[in-house]
């Protein structure tokens, strides 16, 4: 039978323990960088604003999403235009821009959701 474990080991494996998981989560954020890195180079990363939108060479499908987004949520209804009563804040939207892809990394969809934007007042 092994020895029994005393205070210094435990403080040993512990530290140990807590290294890994750290290590881990690094791991994964380098994991996650590089796929940036990768989607970057193949120039299929998605837009961070309606700006980037325009300028970029796929501009000619992120249109085409917006429109389908656009579409959708007057459909579904998701809102009424109205007047806003005095003193009230508005809020505002924006899009989401992601690329969808199969598992072999092509680019199977350009995909743009609706949502609310951050508000600027506490």
């Amino acid at each position: 039978m092994g020895q029994p474990l005393v205070s210094a080991d435990r403080e040993y494996w512990s530290t140990v323990t807590e290294c890994l998981a750290a290590l881990s989560a690094l791991e994964k954020s380098q994991d996650k960088v590089e796929n940036y890195m990768v989607e970057c180079a193949a120039g299929a990363h998605a837009p961070m604003n309606y700006k980037d939108v325009i300028t970029y060479a796929e501009a000619s499908r992120w249109i085409p999403s917006m429109d389908e987004e656009v579409k959708e949520i007057i459909a579904n209804e998701v809102w009424d235009v109205v007047e806003p009563p005095p003193g009230v804040s508005i809020l505002t939207g924006k899009f989401a821009y992601k690329i969808k892809t199969n598992a072999d990394r092509e680019v199977t969809r350009y995909k743009s959701d609706g949502v609310r934007a951050a508000s600027n007042k506490s």
